[in-house]
């Protein structure tokens, strides 16, 4: 299989193309063209003609090598410079126009998924290194990510608000008050990250991988060890980055790297390191490209439950959950529940996996809302989920998701309907209904019912159950979804109880 994955940055324009057989990839074109898109970003805020035609030259250039080279399957990704230009929209559909070239523009939640899927192919250990114990950490210009892996599963998800630029400026009003630059840097990133902090100093990671703008070329001039560094370099450069070394400036000057970045990036790295017990910090070669082909190899964004990725963001998603007091079992069983009657739908209304994580992060994050107001909590659920931050899932998904949870509380509850649209999507009204039945069924949060069976027959919807106790209270919440499972699926449920 030929795969093919551009990459549209700021700073150039990239393109690699590869066999992938028998699990493995052959590197048969990668091309770096340098193009200065975020110069005439950062100048004018939008993509100027003379960029832009270079920017379509390149492009029908690629795309005559991916024809010759017989490319399948591509994805083509514009990141931040699309992101941040007035006319980026307009840009992709005169690529398109032109040149006949599907061009996205990535959400940065999508880009650095991608970035992260690609570690995978990058570090051998990977899987192992999830199970032992991870800390993984990406510094950017305007926010950074944590993520934290443990027994192979992400045990925590944040994204800060802190990143280069944003501490940049904070070391320029530091400087003119005082001398105290580090610590006051140490101290506010502290501040910021207090509660995930006080949760790695408990776990103590084995392993510690870095991810950033400047970090490779760091690794290049200073790194001791071929794939990252050791924790007594690392040490030594925080050190002399903090004691404003002239060897070590004058070594950054010349490279054309920013001091005051270099030191904000390298201290948040620091913040971090020092509540693992690594004696390695791992800097990988990854980028956006491995990260497209490994998700054309994988199907990545078809969200199939089975694969770890799509299994990461659910574990996010509980995350958010606890942080928001939701009641862990009673969504656990939510979770299950909706799982098996989305199986029973699934061929007839023709759904897919990503309409299942959808379902299953409604039915995950539905008491969001109850941590902030009790009573009609609707509408806080509805915001929290389209404000949630969940890597690999987009904000078109989101929104998605928030519109379902809309229907689930219409139906459980009947709540008023928010940002009511004339657009409705029927889809998106039926899942929320599904959704609705699976929490009817454990409706008093006591597990009471156990599914063992469900069958799609012509006039009924039939669940085979066991029951631990009475079920009164499900059963009679089952009964009043009836008439709307009549309406919209023209059928009845029916709860048949389990012959033992």
């Amino acid at each position: 299989m030929i795969l093919g994955a551009i990459d549209i940055g700021s700073h150039a324009t990239k393109l690699k193309i590869v066999e992938y057989k028998k699990e493995k990839y052959k590197t048969l074109e990668e091309i770096i063209y340098p193009l200065s898109l975020g110069k005439s970003v950062f100048e004018s805020k939008k993509i100027d003609a003379k960029h832009r035609d270079a920017l379509i030259k390149c492009l029908k250039h690629f795309q005559s090598l991916m024809i010759d080279y017989g490319v399948e399957h591509y994805r083509a990704l514009a990141t931040g410079v699309f992101r941040n230009a007035r006319n980026g929209q307009i840009v992709i559909e005169l690529i398109l126009r032109q040149i006949n070239l599907k061009v996205e523009i990535v959400e940065e939640s999508i880009e650095r998924f991608l970035t992260y899927i690609s570690l995978k192919d990058i570090l051998p250990d990977y899987f192992e290194m999830r199970r032992q114990g991870m800390l993984l950490i990406e510094v950017g210009s305007s926010s950074s990510e944590i993520i934290v892996y443990n027994n192979n599963k992400m045990m925590r998800n944040y994204e800060i608000h802190i990143g280069t630029l944003s501490m940049k400026e904070l070391i320029y009003n530091i400087r003119r008050d005082s001398l105290n630059v580090p610590q006051i840097l140490e101290d506010y990133i502290y501040a910021s990250t207090e509660n995930l902090q006080n949760y790695l100093i408990r776990k103590k990671m084995r392993h510690f991988v870095i991810l950033g703008t400047h970090i490779k070329r760091l690794h290049q001039l200073f790194g001791d060890k071929p794939k990252g560094f050791s924790a007594a370099c690392f040490n030594e450069i925080v050190d002399k980055l903090n004691t404003r070394d002239k060897g070590l400036k004058k070594t950054l000057e010349r490279e054309g790297l920013n001091y005051d970045e270099i030191l904000s990036s390298m201290t948040i790295y620091s913040q971090f390191v020092k509540h693992t017990e690594a004696d390695f910090i791992s800097v990988p070669d990854v980028n956006l490209r491995d990260g497209i082909l490994r998700s054309l190899v994988e199907n990545t964004f078809d969200y199939d439950r089975k694969v770890v990725f799509t299994q990461d963001i659910l574990k996010a998603a509980k995350q958010i959950a606890k942080r928001h007091h939701s009641t862990a079992s009673h969504i656990n069983q939510v979770d299950k529940f909706v799982v098996k009657i989305f199986d029973a739908f699934k061929k007839e209304e023709k759904l897919s996996e990503k309409d299942l994580l959808l379902m299953r992060l409604v039915s995950i994050l539905h008491e969001t809302g109850k941590f902030s107001k009790q009573v009609n909590y609707n509408q806080a659920t509805y915001h929290a989920i389209l404000n949630a931050s969940l890597l690999g899932v987009s904000q078109d998904m989101l929104y998605q998701a928030a519109q379902i949870s809309n229907y689930f509380f219409y139906f459980s509850q009947g709540s008023e309907i928010v940002n009511r649209s004339y657009k409705t999507s029927t889809k998106n009204i039926k899942l929320g209904l599904l959704i609705a039945l699976a929490d009817a069924l454990d409706k008093s949060k006591l597990a009471h019912i156990t599914i063992k069976n469900i069958k799609l027959e012509k006039k009924h919807l039939r669940i085979v159950i066991k029951k631990q106790s009475n079920a009164f209270f499900e059963k009679w919440t089952v009964r009043a979804l009836n008439q709307h499972f009549s309406e919209i699926l023209a059928r009845d449920v029916v709860l048949e109880e389990h012959a033992s």
